[in-house]
């Protein structure tokens, strides 16, 4: 429905897959993959390297138009400081490990996120609310009526 609103109203799509990417759909690659929605549809994509691949510093794709209008309007609101090396070796080896075996540690990933919400649950006044396809744990407290 967003992507059918975005092309009658001319609007733009900007989507964090900070806590996303490599978690969520068959192979990692985030919303976009789980819920079937063309990435060519998304304007902007962001994502932290610091969630999943261990490191520091982030990213942005997306529409050429948009990318170089953030890029040359934004500079003076922007921070900019390199990676260090062995963070982003790191980042590269947790890349290039969820290529590999995405999903095998997806599916390991998954198995531990459901016996923690498993665990939560039986807690007396509280219970999960979040996806359980996500290790993102949202818990709120049960209604004491």
């Amino acid at each position: 429905e967003l992507i059918e609103l975005k092309k009658k109203y001319c609007y733009r799509i900007i989507l964090d897959e900070s806590l996303s990417f490599g978690t969520i759909g068959n192979t990692g690659h985030g919303v976009t993959e789980h819920y079937g929605v063309n990435i060519d549809d998304i304007d902007v994509t962001i994502v932290s390297m610091d969630c999943t691949l261990g490191s520091i510093g982030g990213g942005c794709v997306g529409v050429k138009e948009t990318i170089d209008h953030q890029r040359l309007s934004g500079a003076g609101y922007c921070f900019s400081a390199s990676c260090p090396p062995f963070l982003f070796s790191g980042a590269i080896e947790a890349l290039r490990q969820l290529n590999n075996n995405g999903q095998d540690l997806l599916l390991s990933m998954r198995s531990n996120a459901k016996v923690l919400m498993d665990g939560i649950n039986n807690i007396p006044h509280i219970h999960v609310i979040s996806c359980d396809e996500s290790p993102v744990i949202q818990i709120a407290l049960n209604n004491s009526n």
